[in-house]
């Protein structure tokens, strides 16, 4: 069985202690994901106390991670921001009882001596969105809650203990236990926590062991990892690789495919295929997660389209056609009205007819014998006559009125 430890860990240079987190030394994806591949066939064990960092190199053990399978995840102190997404990855995620794990909005840093208009800013925050639905898809297949549940936690930054996690299926179970096994540099706690509710910060001041000498404490974890620590370097060539990494600009395509760049993604510009930028993107087609697509060949960018918008004059057709099925609608209701008014009409007439029928037969011209015709109106026959004249005059005015109505 393999391990792989991913602790946040700090280390001594000629100007200070260096704190590194995700995608940063030696937990940058291009030590980590190696290690990954060499374990190929074992079953893998990642021990996980981690406040995050680059997103993009967070992906990219998470997605090892998936594609080696039987991964045991064991979150030893915290698993916040893109830590969390990694846990994820585990066929197992267990949580020590002093653990926390956190999801919040992706967030990215504006150096001091950058300045940035509305257009850039905006674009800024439309990546940070694409992200989040990223981030969302990833939560929502390990947990099994609705995208707009998990949103929720991920837009007011959810602080979730051992066996809230446990409730919302972020982890399969716990490992009971007083304190959490990994001790969290002081200047990460500082920043993880500096934000939280105050009942999380009582929580991490009970469980998780403070330090005073961290440098030491990390030197003897990476001991544990023998592909760690033949790839340690020294903090000041460490330093000044993470600001390099930094720099190199990233995209992913809808498949998942992540490639680098320097600069801006225009035509021309070389893409690579791994963060060192040392081995060309494949020449073809690819479409990003922004909706842009995008041709490469010979190793460089040859043709960039932004993403197809909506024809305004396909966008009128269907409008128009809209309005002309309401209209049609219409009509085909006020067709009902018709027909159940003519029925009504219909009906009236065939109640006068039966009177005139009723009328007809007590006219007859019969003469009785031995009796002359009288042709003098008998009262009743009068009363009959009054009576048909009324119906009469009341089936005209109400077939008046319903016409009179329908024209108003």
């Amino acid at each position: 069985m393999a391990e792989i430890l991913l602790h946040d860990y700090e280390e001594e240079s000629w100007f200070g202690k260096i704190s590194y987190g995700i995608g940063q030394g030696n937990l940058s994806s291009n030590v980590i994901v190696p290690l990954i591949h060499e374990a190929k066939g074992e079953e893998l064990t990642v021990r996980l106390s981690s406040g995050g960092g680059s997103v993009f190199h967070g992906f990219r053990i998470y997605n090892a991670l998936v594609e080696h399978g039987n991964v045991h995840i064991i979150i030893e102190g915290i698993a916040a921001s893109i830590a969390s997404v990694i846990a994820m990855a585990g066929s197992k995620i267990t949580a020590k009882a002093g653990s926390m794990l956190m999801v919040h909005k992706p967030t990215t840093q504006v150096w001091m001596y950058d300045s940035m208009n509305a257009d850039e800013l905006q674009s800024e925050a439309d990546a940070l969105n694409k992200v989040q639905e990223v981030l969302n898809s990833l939560y929502t297949k390990r947990t099994g809650l609705e995208p707009e549940v998990i949103d929720a936690l991920i837009n007011k930054t959810t602080w979730l203990t051992p066996a809230d996690a446990l409730a919302l299926n972020f982890v399969t179970d716990i490992e009971e236990g007083k304190t959490a096994s990994a001790s969290i540099p002081d200047k990460v706690m500082n920043y993880i926590f500096h934000s939280a509710p105050q009942r999380v910060k009582d929580y991490a001041n009970q469980y998780y062991p403070k330090t005073t000498d961290m440098n030491k404490e990390t030197k003897e974890a990476l001991k544990q990892n023998k592909g760690l620590l033949s790839g340690l370097k020294n903090a000041f060539n460490n330093f000044f690789n993470s600001i390099e990494e930094i720099e190199n600009s990233e995209a992913t395509t809808k498949d998942g495919t992540t490639f680098f760049y320097e600069g801006e993604l225009a035509e021309g510009t070389p893409v690579f295929a791994d963060a060192e930028m040392t081995t060309a993107l494949a020449d073809g087609d690819y479409e990003l997660e922004d909706g842009r697509s995008m041709t490469v060949a010979s190793g460089a960018v040859s043709t960039i389209a932004e993403a197809a918008s909506e024809n305004s004059e396909d966008k009128e057709d269907s409008e128009e056609i809209t309005e002309l099925q309401n209209r049609i609608a219409e009509l085909e209701a006020e067709n009902q009205e018709l027909k159940a008014e003519n029925q009504e009409v219909t009906t009236a007439l065939n109640d006068t007819n039966k009177v005139l029928n009723v009328i007809k037969q007590k006219k007859s011209t019969h003469e009785p014998k031995d009796r002359k015709q009288n042709f003098k109106k008998d009262a009743k026959t009068k009363e009959d006559e009054e009576d048909f004249r009324n119906k009469l005059e009341e089936t005209r005015n109400r077939i008046k009125n319903k016409g009179k109505d329908k024209k108003d």
